[in-house]
């Protein structure tokens, strides 16, 4: 994942929808989330023209590709903002396919938590004062009414018209985590935006993006817990089950062991060369399982190398409240134990 940083401030991602193309007016932003399709809000197609899925918009790449393109909106992710009498908190989506003549793109990654709340955010989006781009950022907070997250800017950047459509992208987990939909016109610094998993749930191209390998969490882990995170263990569970087609009732008997205990261990007994270390990768690789291997010959065998890995391992999986691996944690087992409970 090095690189998305620079991905992020490139910009190659980042699009201006107008109101015809003659580019009348700008009336939102959408971002490129792969090759062919981009993420904006319901009401800035609406603007643009678009008031149904199969309507075309507008927009063009002012950092890659002066020249406009025309997009299809989709069904696919379509979520209109709600009717006047009905919950605000909820909809305003859409989702773009360039239609034809495809730019030089470069996608934003996207990423899933369970919680955003305190993590700094940073934006890009167009506004009528800053045509040509403006950013922002600030920290993001909790959620808020049916299916939006409340964002706190530093600046009043990211509340100007125009800032809709734009992506919530977290520089720590190295990818956009929401679609900002509104600003509050009452606090000169509050947002809202639209999270991943909401998003997901309705528009299928973002899902199977998001729907990686069980073992995706161990790419997308944050930053400040990477460097613990002994990662080539992701080439040995590779080689260790290629080809592996393990017997269903060990997988079976182990799933009952694990099912059956609270708490506790499975030992796997067998001669050298048995299969042992495949069978674990292989669960490693099926269920997204912690896990750890010795490697003689990269010299990972130690205590500390154990712990520091199983640490960051349970903190990041499960988005525990840690920034970084305590200092403690190699000493003994007793910070493992305390995350594991």
């Amino acid at each position: 994942m090095a690189g998305v940083a620079n991905v992020f401030e490139q910009r190659a991602w980042l699009a201006r929808i107008w109101s015809n193309e003659k580019r009348a007016s700008l009336v939102g932003t959408a971002f490129a989330i792969d090759k062919r399709h981009l993420l904006t809000c319901h009401h800035v197609v609406h603007e643009a023209g678009a008031t149904i899925p199969g309507g075309r918009v507008y927009l063009d790449f002012p950092l890659t590709n002066k020249t406009g393109i025309w997009c299809t909106v989709l069904a696919d992710g379509w979520c209109p903002t709600p009717a006047k009498d009905d919950a605000q908190s909820a909809g305003d989506l859409a989702l773009l396919k360039i239609d034809d003549g495809l730019p030089d793109l470069a996608p934003l990654p996207l990423r899933l938590r369970k919680s955003y709340a305190g993590l700094a955010f940073s934006s890009y989006g167009f506004t009528k004062q800053y045509p040509e781009g403006d950013a922002a950022h600030g920290q993001i907070s909790l959620m808020v009414g049916l299916e939006w997250l409340r964002v706190e800017a530093a600046s009043e950047a990211l509340l100007q018209p125009g800032f809709s459509g734009a992506p919530v992208f977290v520089e720590e987990l190295e990818g956009a985590v929401g679609v900002v939909v509104t600003r509050n016109t009452v606090n000169g610094r509050a947002s809202y935006a639209v999270p991943m998993n909401v998003i997901s749930r309705s528009n299928s191209v973002v899902r199977n993006i998001l729907d990686q390998s069980p073992l995706a969490w161990v790419d997308t882990a944050p930053r400040s817990l990477r460097a613990e995170i002994i990662t080539s263990a992701r080439s040995l569970i590779r080689d260790r089950t290629r080809d592996f087609v393990g017997r269903q009732f060990v997988f079976d008997a182990i799933d009952n062991e694990l099912e059956r205990a609270a708490a506790g261990y499975v030992m796997i007994k067998g001669e050298p060369g048995i299969g042992k270390s495949a069978i674990m990768a292989s669960l490693a690789d099926r269920r997204g399982y912690l896990h750890h291997f010795n490697v003689f010959s990269d010299n990972i065998r130690s205590p500390d190398a154990f712990l520091a890995n199983a640490c960051a391992q349970v903190i990041s999986k499960y988005e525990l409240p840690y920034g970084t691996v305590p200092a403690s944690a190699t000493k003994n087992s007793n910070m493992l134990f305390a995350l594991l409970e």
